[in-house]
């Protein structure tokens, strides 16, 4: 993903957080420390895994998680608008 795709996410993700009650409190918490909401700083998946005690591959899952549900919420959005 682009840094500004990226950016343009977690802006989505900040201003939608509230709406993604499918996914596990636990789920937001580590996407948003691995996209530095949290603390400001990007962290690699072995940094978040490390906090977390997960494996690096599983934030990726959980992150990927997210992202798509985010992508979902948006569409959902965009239809009822029209």
């Amino acid at each position: 993903m682009r840094k500004r795709e990226q950016d343009v996410m977690i802006k989505q993700y900040a201003a939608n957080k509230h709406r993604l009650t499918c996914l596990k409190p636990r789920y937001l918490e580590i996407f948003e420390y691995r996209v530095g909401l949290a603390d400001g700083c990007f962290h690699t998946l072995r940094e978040a895994g490390e906090k977390y005690g997960v494996k690096g591959v599983r934030i990726g899952q959980i992150t990927v998680r997210v992202e798509y549900e985010l992508e979902q919420l948006q569409m959902r959005i965009r239809h009822q608008e029209r």
